[in-house]
């Protein structure tokens, strides 16, 4: 069995942020949870945390970075320095991006190639010949983010299962297409294809 993808070494004695047997429960160490904290390399972690805040912020309007009302009910939080960054507006359009980057990151992680990917989303979507060998990368279709195609393939499709049938039966219902299939797709391809 392949290892389980995780976040690099973090340099020093520091195993992986997400290293089985870490502190913090999910294996996360202190130093790599705690922006405030000042451990090696933490610097560079509340810059990449204040950089990802600022964009999130832009992309879904935000909120003010002010504490909420109720911190003063609990003094064992210790801000040192102000309230680091307000949670964001509800975008679920954005919300959705973010998830289908993490799946296509994932499988990147785990060694899938693209038509394995696609399998996972949707076996219907593979023509007879791809699904021969699912272990060989070669895909007999060219641009599976076509949605015309995609529609021809999965009617002819003869394949007895589908992975995530009520989700692709809710979001064509929703928004008239697969749309978590086609998002990470398309973060695939923006990720090298």
């Amino acid at each position: 069995m392949p290892p389980t993808p995780a976040l690099p070494h973090t340099g020093g004695g520091s195993p992986s942020p997400l290293a089985p047997g870490g502190r913090g429960g999910w294996g996360v160490r202190g130093e790599e949870a705690t922006p405030t904290s000042t451990g090696k390399g933490s610097e560079a972690l509340r810059e990449a945390l204040r950089r990802q805040w600022e964009e999130n912020f832009i992309a879904t309007g935000g909120v003010s970075p002010e504490p909420p009302a109720w911190l003063d009910a609990f003094p064992e939080i210790n801000l040192d320095g102000g309230f680091p960054y307000a949670p964001f507006k509800w975008d679920e359009a954005r919300r959705a991006m973010l998830r289908a980057e993490l799946d296509a990151y994932y499988a990147r992680l785990y060694g899938l190639t693209r038509k394995q990917l696609r399998y996972i989303l949707d076996p219907a979507d593979l023509t007879p010949r791809e699904l021969e060998d699912i272990l060989d990368p070669w895909e007999e279709v060219a641009d599976p983010l076509d949605p015309v195609a995609y529609a021809e393939r999965v009617q002819r499709s003869d394949f007895p299962g589908e992975t995530f049938r009520v989700l692709k039966e809710k979001e064509m219902q929703a928004y008239g297409e697969y749309r978590t299939r086609r998002l990470v797709l398309e973060a695939w391809q923006r990720l090298g294809g």
